[in-house]
């Protein structure tokens, strides 16, 4: 799984952030980890669940490129929340 960076982007600006690195770190993530993000480092499945209990699911799916393996072995996550 992987940050669509653009989508991510236009995400955090539309929620009042100046930009991603800024909503990441709110996240409580630093900045130096958003840019090892954007240059393509896979997310794990505890910042996935992270994100959906901060954010919330259906904005989370808009910025997660899940590949089709992916979703289907990460799709339990919701049976979580």
């Amino acid at each position: 799984m992987k940050l669509n960076i653009e989508e991510f982007e236009s995400f955090a600006r539309k929620q009042g952030y100046e930009s991603g690195a800024e909503l990441f770190e709110a996240l409580g993530y630093t900045a130096e980890d958003y840019e090892d993000y954007k240059n393509g480092k896979n997310i794990t499945r505890i910042m996935l669940m992270r994100m959906y209990m901060d954010i919330g699911v259906s904005d989370v799916v808009g910025f997660v490129d899940f590949g089709s393996y992916e979703w289907e072995k990460n799709i339990d996550l919701f049976d979580k929340l």
